[in-house]
């Protein structure tokens, strides 16, 4: 009996998400990897190219080159097999890179009932309730400000702009104490709480959980707003006053290097809520820290 991957879609009407569930079993038919998420359209057909590329990539971190997937979707099957045509240009672009990470892989793909697909859809599922949970907020998608030029009396031109980003307090649960995660910069004289920029059309939620995925390279999952801070500043390049708004959530780790992070931070590190209050750089950060840790208190695991 050969590795197996289990993956599956699922959405809801009136829902503008898509859930996804992989399931992967060893040979003897026991568990050895499970995952959930969504995608930000109500698209099941993507989750599903999504989950198996994800899925992709875990076996080969796991070097596992021999294995078969399990869908109840025909579509899919036939796709992958080159038997139907693909015409939506982002599952071309998807099927291309489940093409590259399948090189020296063998692999088959089959279908399944939707029975034998039970708890794998049920995965999907807990994906979308997610997606659900994080877009509870009364939030909306930010658009950006248009720069506005101010004249000063010696005639030169001065713009004022927002600057919007989030991010947040990422913990886990190790033992009895609970830890966060810091990112470090500048040689180590900078230590700070993951953040970004919000793009534009994103909500600042959804920002919070990408860039900590980027910088950390772990994946979290929102519990709830910590504080929302503000404050203003020149930036002498640009010639240009900021007024910046920056959101941060906390948020539960659900899986340690789920990805590879990029550069910008040059080291992550879990230390405890204490250690952090004492570490951070930035002030404002540090009163983040202070309201997290009054949260993590009164959290009962």
């Amino acid at each position: 009996m050969k590795y197996s991957i289990y993956i599956d879609s699922f959405i809801e009407s009136g829902v503008d998400a898509a859930g996804m569930g992989i399931l992967i079993l060893d040979e003897k038919g026991k568990e050895i990897f499970q995952f959930c998420d969504f995608i930000n359209k109500a698209d099941p057909d993507r989750a599903r190219y999504k989950a198996l590329l994800r899925s992709f990539k875990e076996m080969r971190k796991r070097k596992i080159n021999s294995f078969e997937v399990c869908t109840d979707n025909e579509f899919l099957i036939q796709q992958i097999q080159g038997i139907y045509r693909i015409r939506d240009p982002i599952l071309k672009q998807l099927k291309n890179a489940i093409s590259k990470k399948s090189h020296n892989v063998d692999f088959k793909i089959h279908k399944i009932t939707l029975e034998e697909n039970t708890r794998v859809n049920a995965l999907a599922g807990r994906g979308l309730e997610k997606f659900k949970r994080q877009n509870s907020f009364d939030s909306i998608p930010i658009h950006l400000q248009i720069k506005k030029k101010i004249h000063t009396d010696k005639g030169k031109k001065i713009t004022e702009d927002i600057q919007r980003s989030a991010g947040g307090v990422l913990y886990k649960k190790e033992g009895t104490k609970f830890r966060v995660c810091l990112i470090v910069k500048k040689g180590g004289k900078v230590w700070a709480l993951p953040k970004g920029r919000v793009d534009e059309g994103e909500r600042p939620e959804e920002t919070a959980v990408r860039e900590i995925g980027e910088e950390t390279g772990h994946l979290g999952e929102i519990q709830g707003k910590i504080d929302e801070i503000n404050y203003r500043f020149f930036w002498k390049e640009s010639n240009t006053f900021y007024h910046k708004f920056v959101y941060f959530y906390l948020m539960r780790l659900i899986e340690e290097n789920f990805r590879e992070r990029d550069q910008e931070a040059e080291a992550v590190k879990w230390v405890t809520p204490e250690e952090a209050y004492s570490i951070l750089t930035y002030i404002n950060e540090k009163e983040v820290m202070k309201k997290a840790r009054k949260i993590l208190d009164n959290i009962v695991t």
